[in-house]
């Protein structure tokens, strides 16, 4: 889950430059790795560097719950950081990243100056509020990002899936938007253009003559029209809904030319198998 977190660091160090001259504080983010995915002022010079394990974003990490360090010298924590001796905050306050209440990282907020330390007293709710809602952004950004890679991950199972299939399939999403086509839709309607070219094209841009309300796995006869050619299919439709909870309809056809064929061809295999096995 960690890697989301690096796939989005220079979203997040933008955050962080926008809180940090905000709140006139340094701000730093820590994946679970302990690697410093982002960081202000003197945690800049940090970013892409292990951050120690034995530590309050260890502390955070572990339980899940969000710590404030009001000072290092009495805290039992701190105090076994092996950064100890040359750690300059005054005060931090670390929360939590979380997806699906699983700690992933840590987005943490440090004083290193008196003036800093000043600054924060009397606010510190909302440095604690601003905090909070970066969080909340990068852990909406990482659900976000999870759920086009599932996506993409349907669409890739499909298209090997539909791709085997010798009859024409076209799949089209709620906008009706072509989300698939599978070879045999592109060879058997002569169509003269890239999958990358059709997919997200309209349906009705393509191709005009098909009727989407019919019923479903029901075969029906057509004319379909595409630019200045008409073609006789038999198509008929089905509708899913994948976990991404978008709905799909998929459009399976034949062309009456395309079935002549395999007619065709399955007669000229029965005429070889009868030949050779009758000599």
């Amino acid at each position: 889950m960690h890697s989301y977190l690096k796939l989005l660091q220079p979203k997040i160090q933008d955050l962080s430059e926008l809180v940090s001259s905000t709140l006139n504080m340094d701000i730093t983010v820590v994946d679970s790795n302990f690697r410093r995915i982002a960081g202000t002022g003197d945690f800049f010079e940090q970013i892409d560097t292990q951050s120690p394990k034995i530590s309050i974003f260890g502390e955070v990490l572990k339980t899940g719950l969000p710590a404030v360090n009001n000072d290092k010298h009495q805290n039992k924590i701190c105090r076994k950081c092996p950064s100890f001796p040359t750690c300059f905050e005054k005060k931090n306050i670390t929360l939590p990243i979380l997806i699906r209440e699983i700690p992933i990282g840590v987005v943490s907020l440090a004083c290193f100056t008196e003036d800093q330390l000043q600054s924060i007293y009397g606010r510190e709710s909302e440095c604690q509020s601003m905090l909070r809602h970066m969080k909340k952004v990068i852990e909406n950004e990482i659900v976000g990002l999870e759920l086009h890679n599932k996506i993409i991950s349907h669409k890739a199972e499909l298209n090997e899936v539909i791709n085997c299939i010798d009859k024409g399939i076209i799949v089209i999403g709620e906008d009706f938007a072509i989300n698939h086509i599978n070879s045999a839709a592109i060879t058997n309607l002569d169509l003269n253009m890239s999958k990358e070219t059709i997919i997200n094209s309209k349906l009705n841009k393509i191709i005009s003559g098909i009727k989407l309300g019919i019923h479903e796995n029901v075969e029906s006869l057509a004319y379909w029209n595409l630019k200045n050619k008409q073609y006789k299919v038999i198509y008929k439709i089905n509708r899913i809904i994948l976990e991404s909870k978008n709905h799909f309809t998929i459009i399976t056809f034949d062309t009456i030319k395309e079935m002549i064929n395999k007619v065709i061809d399955y007669k000229d295999k029965k005429c070889y198998y009868f030949f050779f096995n009758n000599r």
